[in-house]
């Protein structure tokens, strides 16, 4: 089955060209859900979405064996048309480069990616509900360990209480542990929260996972993918979509993460991309904390104990950010 480009016929509320753009970054996304060196060295040699999804659909030998192969393997190519449609029955909004709401800051800060962060950029981002007015809002990312001690969750409640009433957007995983508390807390400030998943929106969930969900898009929040609708969750997509939590951030503050924590992953991200690092200190023997205090003695991130002092730390880093100083400098 070929993938609809075009837009649905008859259509002509829409530009084509955008609609095409639109359905070509679904049918991509659903039939390459993850990072293929060959498909980013194509649009860099100036390619379009739009050829690339129209020549992998028709088996185009230009595009390379490796994603023909790719494509090959799947069973059935997906009806992008169909997949929008799905998403749309399920309240989710697929948003391109083009559109006026795209987050553009976000893929200034992957450009700034090199060597291993060296990344790709988002071909599209999947939203729920229609909420793309907050990714223009100023955003900070709370991330920690699963496996949360009641310390992290007292410091990642205090933490998220001073920033919501600030007016800050929070941005968290999604995940159990220092993630759900960060949403969650938001939500009782009545501050708008945005979860980054790791799997498509329309992808079964555990029962906690769907209960967060239901809260933050009742709360007046919302969920963000760069996977199409039905992708599943795997491990890998976890640390692929930290580098999105940390993009989309102001700042990113680890709050209790061990040495094995996913969270190191986002705060390498963050380093990377020139997002000011914080972290938050936990008792000397502390296990879940030991990923903190290493990234607290190795000059990595900011030591704070509370979200006013990100603030002040990030106000501070603004004001002196001509003088090209590391943010720890800033007193």
């Amino acid at each position: 089955m070929s993938p609809t480009l075009s837009g649905h016929p008859g259509s002509r509320a829409v530009a084509p060209s955008a609609e095409r753009h639109r359905h070509a970054v679904a049918f991509v996304q659903s039939l390459l859900p993850d990072y293929h060196p060959e498909l980013t060295a194509l649009m860099h040699q100036g390619h379009s979405v739009v050829e690339i999804a129209t020549a992998i659909a028709q088996g185009d030998r230009w595009v390379g064996q490796v994603l023909l192969h790719r494509a090959q393997t799947r069973m059935k190519h997906p009806d992008a048309a169909q997949v929008l449609q799905g998403a749309r029955e399920d309240n989710i909004e697929l948003l391109v480069p083009t559109d006026p709401a795209w987050p553009h800051h976000l893929d200034r800060a992957i450009a700034t990616g090199t060597g291993p962060h060296q990344t790709h950029h988002p071909l599209g981002l999947w939203i729920s509900p229609s909420r793309s007015h907050l990714l223009a809002q100023p955003a900070i990312a709370i991330v920690g360990t699963r496996t949360m001690s009641p310390y992290g969750k007292k410091m990642t409640e205090k933490i998220v209480a001073d920033i919501a009433d600030a007016g800050y957007v929070i941005i968290s995983g999604g995940a159990v542990g220092i993630d759900t508390v960060a949403h969650r807390t938001a939500l009782e400030r009545g501050a708008p929260t945005i979860a980054v998943a790791a799997s498509g929106l329309s992808t079964h969930t555990t029962r906690t996972v769907h209960e967060l969900r239901h809260a933050i898009e009742k709360g007046g929040g919302m969920m963000l993918s760069e996977y199409a609708p039905q992708v599943r969750p795997a491990r890998h997509r976890f640390l692929t979509r930290n580098r999105l939590i940390a993009a989309l951030a102001s700042a990113v503050i680890v709050v209790e993460a061990s040495w094995r924590s996913g969270s190191l992953n986002t705060a390498s991200w963050a380093r990377a991309f020139n997002v000011p690092l914080f972290a938050v200190p936990g008792p000397a023997d502390s296990s879940t904390s030991a990923g903190c205090h290493h990234l607290i003695a190795r000059r990595r991130a900011r030591l704070v104990s509370s979200g006013a002092e990100v603030i002040k730390a990030l106000t501070q880093h603004a004001a002196s950010q001509a003088k090209q100083l590391p943010l720890w400098q800033h007193r």
